[in-house]
């Protein structure tokens, strides 16, 4: 009874330790299996959601690209992938299990896609604006992209690191469960061992089909490295494509700028090619005005010849300050000027244009305002096309030129340049339009007698000098075109003008001058305009002969082409400059080329001083006599009618304001034999008017247009206060 009760204990002990082993037993398998279940849906899903993050990302980048140099509908396919990106993230981020440094890692990766969209805003502005593509291209290098790229790959690494963990957690549980299990056996007595044996059987069934759970969570890792190659492989190409688009743009980029040095040659040479027979008109045009004996229409045709001339001579100066402008080689040479003197010079040219309309020009200059250091030829280049544009596009009323001072320091002072007009005025949305190269605005009978240059050349000329210009304009009120400039006061004095009375002949021994020129007219030009002069004159055909007379002649000045056949200027010069005969005798280089390179060729090769044609006969003259020293014999019947206008003035007995007006309106005409035979009419009118008769006669003989204007207009103002 004992043995069957001990037996039945047993066997109750038996049965009750083996369904507690059992039970235990599916207890942490079941764990097992639900802990393997949960970490291998996480790490399948996370792995899928950094997949399809980095393929929006690498779309996002082609966009990008893509975009700056096509356009299209690029930009919002770019936004589109990118918010397909912050979904792939904030789904990562509903994952279970998320560790700190993930946390940070999303919120880097948000910021960064943030970023990203930003680039693409600024590109869109930068292109609407006209910003060109290559610009672009290496301005918005949009390095987010790449930053996003590799949070993606820090996740990766975070997610397989875990799955690493927690497989090898799981099979430490599962060993050391099997332990429990042996521990758990060993205690239950022989009896047992069968049912030990079933249920290690099961155990190990159950372990086989748990390690073939692992082989299979395996080879999915294998399987993530692999498509994690593949997406590096994909990286690479995307680097190929970046670093072959960006070898095109150098090649474009390239391309561009022998273009630019094509066209820079090309108006070179074309300015060149006009200068040279520019060069023989204008001479032509002062050597024939010199003539003592020209009627009144000979003049005027003379007049205009010089005039139309020197309108073409500005616009090939226009087109090649354009060209230097927008190759970026433009350069300003600041000397000390007088303001108030180069203001009234300004005045001098635009007074007599208003007054030809019947407008008032006004000047309204600080006159406190010091020497100044400044390029005066750019500066009066803008001036003069501000202000004609003005008098232009006004038909009645006034144009006023304000200059005014709003700050000073010892060293500098900030002006304001304003100028104002009555005329027909502008609507905003051609402000910035008249700015552009070859753009008119206005009625169509306006626009004759431009090129739509001036204004595009004007601001930039005022950007080089640090400002800009700006405007004000109403419909039918006017306009106000200002800028403000900083501008250094002169430490040195300003240089002596040039006397304004024509050089007629010099004194002292004749002074030979070899003139080296291929060109026949300006050859013949120049030997008329010195020859008249007094000078002995001598041709040489090109820079060989020129040497070869230099040596044979000695003479006192060589004016020197520089492109010439057979031998050229700056050969010619260094050939002179070698042989101790003629290496002293003083150089000219008058050239058609007038680029700042070709100046200083010349200079390095040797030449004194280097003249751009055309040549204007005084500043020729005065800087010949630069080097040769004579004495220069001027033209004084014109200085001898300014002193005894003065001096006379006291006892002249002006005539009524109906002869002074019928006077005024002749001179804005410029009809100069109306004013001679209005001045004989005032005599016969009443001999007390002699002398001012004779004053008008005097003045109109020699064509003193404007001094001639100024004086009735003195008398117009004068007997109007009256």
């Amino acid at each position: 009874m004992k043995i069957k009760t001990v037996l039945g204990s047993g066997f109750g002990v038996i049965i009750v330790t083996v369904i507690g082993i059992v039970i235990f037993s599916l207890t942490i398998f079941s764990r097992l299996s639900e802990q393997w279940t949960e970490m291998s849906t996480v790490t399948v899903k996370r792995n899928e959601l950094l997949l399809k993050s980095s393929i929006h990302l690498s779309a996002a980048a082609l966009d990008f690209v893509d975009y700056i140099h096509r356009g299209s509908n690029y930009d919002e396919r770019f936004m589109l992938e990118l918010n397909l990106l912050d979904e792939q993230l904030h789904a990562y981020r509903s994952t279970a299990d998320m560790m700190q440094d993930e946390r940070l890692l999303l919120d880097k990766a948000e910021a960064l896609t943030q970023l990203y969209r930003k680039s693409m805003q600024e590109v869109i502005k930068q292109r609407r604006a006209g910003v060109d593509p290559r610009i672009l291209e290496f301005s918005a290098q949009g390095e987010e992209n790449k930053l996003i790229e590799l949070v993606l790959q820090k996740l990766t690494s975070f997610s397989a690191s875990k799955t690493a963990s927690a497989t090898k957690n799981i099979i430490d549980l599962l060993r050391s469960s099997r332990e429990g299990l042996y521990l758990g056996m060993s205690i239950s007595l022989l009896a047992t061992i069968l049912t030990a044996l079933l249920v290690m059987y099961l155990i190990r069934q159950y372990i086989k089909e748990k390690e073939k759970s692992l082989l299979s969570l395996l080879n999915e890792i294998k399987e993530r490295k692999r498509i994690e190659e593949e997406l590096k492989q994909h990286r690479i190409h995307l680097e190929e494509l970046i670093d072959e688009r960006t070898s095109e743009l150098t090649i474009a980029k390239e391309r561009a700028e022998v273009a630019n040095r094509a066209k820079s040659t090309f108006l070179a040479s074309m300015t060149h090619e006009l200068r040279t027979p520019l060069n023989a008109i204008l001479g032509y045009a002062q050597v024939l005005k010199r003539n003592k004996n020209l009627g009144e229409r000979q003049l005027v045709g003379l007049n205009t010849i010089y005039d139309s001339g020197e309108h073409l001579l500005m616009l090939i100066t226009d087109l090649l300050d354009l060209s230097k402008i927008e190759a970026g080689k433009f350069e300003l040479f600041p000397y000390p000027l007088n303001l108030h003197e180069f203001l009234d010079g300004i005045g001098n040219i635009i007074r007599v244009k208003a007054e030809q309309k019947g407008l008032r020009y006004i000047l309204d200059s600080d006159q406190t305002i010091p020497t100044l250091m400044l390029d005066e030829k750019r500066l009066r280049q803008v001036m003069l096309n501000l202000l004609g544009n003005a008098v232009k596009f006004t038909d009645a009323g006034q144009v006023t030129l304000r200059v005014s001072v709003l700050s000073q320091d010892a060293n500098a002072i900030q002006l304001r340049f304003a100028v104002e007009d009555t005329g027909i005025g502008m609507d905003p949305s051609q402000f910035e339009t008249i700015f552009q190269p070859f753009e008119q605005v206005g009625e169509t009978q306006r626009r004759f007698g431009g090129t739509g240059l001036g204004l595009s050349i004007s601001r930039q000329l005022v950007r080089l000098m640090d400002g800009d210009i700006t405007i004000s304009s109403q419909l039918g009120v006017g306009s106000i075109f200002q800028f403000t400039l900083l501008l250094p006061i002169a430490t040195a004095d300003v240089a002596a003008p040039l006397p304004t009375l024509p050089v007629i002949a010099y004194q002292g021994p004749r002074k030979r001058i070899l003139v080296v020129d291929d060109i026949a007219a300006n050859r013949e030009m120049l030997s008329d305009m010195l020859g008249g002069l007094g000078f002995e004159i001598y041709l040489a055909v090109d820079g060989q002969d020129g040497v070869t007379q230099a040596q044979q002649l000695h003479p006192d000045l060589i004016l020197m082409d520089i492109v010439m056949p057979v031998m050229n200027g700056l050969d010619a010069t260094r050939k002179i400059r070698e042989l101790p005969e003629t290496g002293n005798i003083p150089v000219i280089a008058i050239s058609a080329s007038v680029t700042s390179e070709d100046e200083q060729k010349s200079l390095d090769a040797g030449v004194n001083f280097f003249m751009k044609k055309p040549v204007q006969q005084e500043i020729l003259v005065h800087k010949m006599n630069e080097y040769l020293k004579v004495p220069l014999v001027y033209d004084h019947t014109l200085a001898a009618i300014a002193p005894q206008a003065e001096s006379d003035e006291r006892i002249l007995i002006i005539p009524p304001m109906e002869e002074i007006d019928i006077l005024y309106q002749m001179a804005l005409a410029g009809d100069m034999r109306k004013i001679r035979q209005r001045a004989d009419y005032l005599d016969t009118l009443d001999r007390a008017y002699h002398p001012f008769a004779e004053k008008l006669r005097q003045l109109a003989k020699t064509y003193q247009s404007k001094t001639l204007l100024s004086v009735i207009e003195k008398y117009v103002r004068r007997t109007s206060s009256q």
